[in-house]
């Protein structure tokens, strides 16, 4: 099986804010439809309510965790007008999307705090061809200390042409197939004292999520989670 990393140094992710939608956005018949690739979805459309245990390798402690959100919405993007060339303008058709939020919370006692927060959209800026296999870019959202979202990266990326190769990977004992590797690199050209510094790599596997992340940031610091146990 070929070993398979999805490596950016530089990530251009959909758009993720400004678009008014909710789950009962009307289907417009005369838009352009485009949903995400259901095999994509396979691998980050997860239960509500499950819980996950993760050995942290810098504590040697296990963590639980939750799956406060998994949200699939629908949305709709009126017809778009931009200048084109010589100044003629170029229409673009409306848009039906789709809109996938995902949550993951550390439990601790009666305290719960973000661990992995990602967006990701079907929104195409010009596209005019309807698609039932979009490719699934997942940000990765940081909760800051005033309650603000800071997108930092990327953390998934599935097309559904097989562009992305699959790997089997052992983590803590058990052996998963076809996990999707996604490696987010943000280390400007090895500084690794800058603000900002960030090389982040998620494993996924289907059905369960997030079977491995290993992120280092500024100075070095590694922090590896590893997935023990699903509920």
């Amino acid at each position: 099986m070929k070993n398979g990393l999805l490596y950016l140094t530089v990530v251009v992710l959909p758009l993720l804010g400004g678009l008014s939608c909710t789950k009962d956005d009307p289907h417009v018949p005369d838009a352009i439809t485009l949903k995400f690739s259901r095999k994509a979805l396979e691998y980050v459309q997860l239960n509500e309510g499950t819980r996950l245990v993760y050995l942290d390798s810098t504590t040697a402690t296990l963590d639980t965790l939750m799956v406060s959100e998994s949200t699939l919405d629908k949305g709709f993007i009126p017809t778009s007008v931009a200048p084109g060339f010589l100044g003629f303008p170029i229409t673009f058709p409306a848009q039906n999307i789709e809109n996938f939020l995902l949550k993951i919370t550390k439990i601790s006692g009666s305290q719960q705090k973000p661990w992995f927060f990602g967006k990701a959209t079907t929104a195409e800026y010009g596209s005019s061809i309807s698609s039932d296999h979009a490719v699934l870019v997942l940000s990765d959202i940081t909760i800051k200390d005033s309650g603000n979202e800071e997108q930092v990266g990327g953390s998934f990326a599935f097309w559904e042409q097989n562009t992305v190769d699959l790997v089997t990977l052992k983590v803590e004992d058990k052996t998963y197939n076809d996990v999707v590797v996604y490696k987010f690199d943000n280390s400007y050209g090895g500084d690794i004292n800058r603000d900002g510094y960030r090389i982040a790599t998620y494993y996924w596997a289907k059905g369960i999520g997030i079977i491995k992340r290993r992120v280092i940031t500024k100075g070095g610091v590694i922090k590896t989670y590893n997935l023990v146990s699903v509920d």
